[in-house]
């Protein structure tokens, strides 16, 4: 699907949406803006997309990653920014920072971000409140990182392992209230 075609699409978006990898390159071409995007909006970049996204050089963004993140609440406008990391910042729609740290480096793995963009999709049907959704679809997603590491092995963490081990992760959650 070509990034105009995908940005005729975005634009016309009326529910909530989350937005990560290739979802990005309409904006990245220039074909949309950040702020043509539904207000219910969840970008989930890695470091790396988000330099392309908001047009930041990656080895300016290492030396001061929390001021980058801070320059670009006006462009969001209350959309929710999920910058992907060892320590995941999230920008919430209100423009309040939060940062989670409790995941484990096996999360770096091909295709965790499409579980923690499906577990985010699941719990925004649930709970209706993007910023609420965000911030518990990555804490969960991290905490199930950190349980398999603790529960089955350190190393090997694939998409699929960390979908199964999600209900665990979930139900520790719940029990914690």
């Amino acid at each position: 699907c070509s990034s105009i075609i995908m940005s005729k699409i975005l634009k016309n978006i009326n529910q909530p949406l989350i937005l990560d990898a290739s979802g990005f390159k309409p904006i990245i071409d220039g074909h949309i803006k950040i702020s043509d995007l539904p207000e219910k909006t969840i970008l989930t970049p890695h470091y790396y997309e988000f330099s392309k996204l908001f047009k930041i050089n990656i080895n300016d963004f290492y030396l001061d990653p929390i001021n980058y993140v801070k320059s670009t609440i006006s462009i969001l406008n209350g959309r929710v920014l999920i910058l992907k990391g060892p320590t995941t910042i999230i920008v919430t729609s209100d423009s309040k920072i939060f940062f989670i740290n409790n995941g484990h480096p096996n999360l770096s793995t091909a295709g965790t971000g499409d579980v923690l963009t499906g577990l985010i999709g699941a719990l925004i049907s649930k709970l209706k409140l993007i910023d609420d959704a965000a911030i518990l679809g990555v804490y969960i997603h991290n905490f199930s990182s950190t349980l398999f590491s603790e529960e089955f092995q350190p190393d090997g963490l694939t998409a699929s392992k960390l979908i199964d081990i999600l209900p665990m992760a979930m139900e520790s959650v719940r029990n914690v209230h």
